[in-house]
This record gives C-alpha cells, sequence and structure tokens, in this order.
C-alpha cells in the first residue's frame, strides 16, 4: 500500500510540475525573443529601446549641462551637420557578402590620397560622423562615413553589434582602394562603430589601412550584454542570457561571445589609438584598460576625464582631434 501511495504522490507532484516547467520553459524562451527584438533588430520595437535611452540621456541633460542633449552640444553639432549637408556627399554603395544594399557618404578631399572611414555607433547613422568628416576634411582627409547594416538607409533587419559588420567594412575598404590603390586609409568608431573597427583590426588587412582609432568600443558583444541586461531590463543575466545568446545564433549565424574584439585586437598589427570617457556607464571605462593591455599592436590610449559614453570629442573639445592626429601622424 505504501509503494501505491508514494507512486500516487509521485505522479500528481509531476502532474504539477510538467506544466509548470513548460509554462517557464515558454515564458524564458518569449522573454528572449522579446529582449532580442528589442535589442537586435531596427523593427517597431527599436523606437522603444531609442524611447529608453532618450529618457536616460534626458535624465543626465538636467543634472550635466555638457551633455548629449544640452542646449551647448546641440550648437556645437550644428556647425558640423550645416557643413556637412552644404558639402552635398555622393551616396556609395555595395552589396554585402549576404546579399544587403549598404549604403554611405562619401566627402570629398581633392587632391588627397589620404581617407578616414568611419562607423557609427548603436542604433545611429552617417550623421554621428559629422565632426569626423569635417575634421577630416580640414586635415585634408577624404571622408566614407558608412551605414552599418539594419541602420538609417542600408539594409537589413538583423544588428549584429560589429560582427558581421566587420566584413561590410572590409569591402568598404576594398571599394576606396579600387578607387584610389594610393589610399591611406585611417578606420574611425564611436561605440558599436568602435568594436567593429577592432573586429576589423584582428582581420588580414591591406597595407592601405594605416592605423585604427576607436572611441568607447565594448570589450565583446557578450561582456556588453552581460552588463547591460540588468541595467535596461531589470532581469537576471542567466537564465535570459544564454537563451538570448542561442536565439542569436539561431537568427544570426554565429555564437555571441565570437564578436569579440578583445580577441581581434589580439591579433592585431595595425595601430590602434583607444579613447575612452572615465563617466561612460553605457560602455564601463574598465573596458579600455582590457582591450589597451590586450593589444599586441602599436598602442596609445587617451583617457577623456568627465566625459560620458560617446561625448569624448565634446567634453575635451580643444585636445580630442589633435590628439588623434598626433597619433594618425605617426603612421601617415
Amino acid at each position: 500500500m505504501m509503494v501505491n501511495r508514494s507512486k500516487s504522490t509521485f505522479k500528481k507532484v509531476l502532474s504539477i510540475l510538467a506544466p509548470l516547467t513548460l509554462l517557464c520553459t515558454l515564458l524564458l524562451t518569449g522573454l528572449s525573443y522579446l529582449i532580442y527584438k528589442l535589442t537586435l533588430t531596427r523593427s517597431a520595437q527599436a523606437s522603444l529601446a531609442k524611447f529608453k535611452n532618450r529618457l536616460n540621456q534626458l535624465h543626465q541633460a538636467k543634472e550635466k549641462p555638457g551633455s548629449i542633449l544640452s542646449e551647448e552640444f546641440a550648437a556645437f553639432i550644428k556647425t558640423y551637420s550645416d557643413w556637412c549637408t552644404n558639402a552635398s556627399p555622393d551616396i556609395w554603395t555595395l552589396t554585402s557578402f549576404d546579399g544587403l544594399k549598404l549604403n554611405a557618404r562619401y566627402y570629398p578631399c581633392e587632391g588627397s590620397h589620404r581617407w578616414l572611414l568611419g562607423v557609427h555607433g548603436y542604433f545611429s547613422s552617417h550623421e554621428e560622423l559629422y565632426p569626423a568628416a569635417k575634421n577630416a576634411h580640414d586635415k585634408g582627409y577624404h571622408t566614407l562615413a558608412v551605414n552599418l547594416r539594419a541602420h538609417s538607409d542600408s539594409e537589413g533587419n538583423d544588428i549584429t553589434m560589429g560582427w558581421y559588420d566587420r566584413l561590410d567594412v572590409l569591402k568598404w575598404i576594398d571599394k576606396i582602394i579600387d578607387i584610389d590603390p594610393e589610399a591611406s586609409i585611417v578606420l574611425y568608431g564611436i561605440s558599436m562603430g568602435a568594436a567593429t573597427v577592432m573586429m576589423v583590426s584582428g582581420e588580414k588587412l591591406p597595407p592601405n589601412v594605416k592605423c585604427i582609432v576607436e572611441d568607447c568600443g565594448y570589450t565583446s558583444i557578450m561582456d556588453e550584454f552581460t552588463y547591460q541586461m540588468p541595467r535596461m531590463y531589470n532581469l537576471p543575466t542567466f537564465p535570459i542570457l544564454p537563451l538570448t545568446a542561442l536565439l542569436c545564433r539561431l537568427k544570426l549565424g554565429f555564437k555571441l561571445n565570437e564578436g569579440s574584439a578583445i580577441n581581434q585586437v589580439k591579433k592585431s598589427g595595425t595601430p590602434i589609438l583607444f579613447i575612452h570617457g572615465d563617466q561612460d556607464d553605457f560602455v564601463p571605462f574598465s573596458m579600455v584598460h582590457e582591450l589597451y593591455e590586450a593589444a599586441s599592436c602599436p598602442k596609445d590610449l587617451y583617457i577623456v576625464h568627465g566625459a560620458g559614453h560617446a561625448n569624448s570629442y565634446f567634453i575635451d573639445k580643444e585636445n580630442y582631434w589633435p590628439t588623434i592626429w598626433r597619433f594618425v601622424d605617426q603612421y601617415i
């Protein structure tokens, strides 16, 4: 009789646990899919992520007059946006390895063989590179400001956080060299664009690529997800992140831990200037030290005191571009 009662109790517990386990699995899977949609696509849901970021920036703007939404910053950017608009850049296109039509803006500098290839950040566009285009032109450089896949007028729905973008940048490099075989090229990236150019650094590059400037890039996609998930969504990384990573692998075709800037700079022979604001709380300041220490190439480190994420060029207006050109001038 005791054996029968035990079996009966076990069956009852199992009948309760089985549907609960299934329900939890479905909920976690659904949550992981939602995070993927909010974070790694440019669907209508992307506006929610933008809205969250904007609220955060507005909060910062109230406390920090020099933040990227302050009136002072808007006036600063207008100078560059006016110049870039009046420059009437050409639109360049190419087709990615997986069939996407990608676009870029080309700002010429007549008679020069020096080029700056600029890469924007997450949920941004070539417009983020206006200051770079103007400063590069003043220095005698052509500028090619790309729009990454799934951003602005480039095709694609899935954001690959730099990993497939590195292959797209390689194609943009080839396009520049096809047009100007004597080109000397600087790669410049901000935030996700910075991670992208660092990921490019570990590939076999033509000798035309002379150096790289990265501003506030992350060590790896997985590291950035691990850091941001509790902050953006108030969710634990486990078990949500492993499920999201699995979904990414199924959707994108690569593992999140493959997308590693730190592993790529270890292989790089191209000189890199690492830039980061010491008040950055979107891509942790500590990451720049990890990247700098890991890099096996000629390198330099430029810390901007008081700068948050992606606004070092505004916080340290007097020194930002002169510091970059001092580094670049060693190689071009």
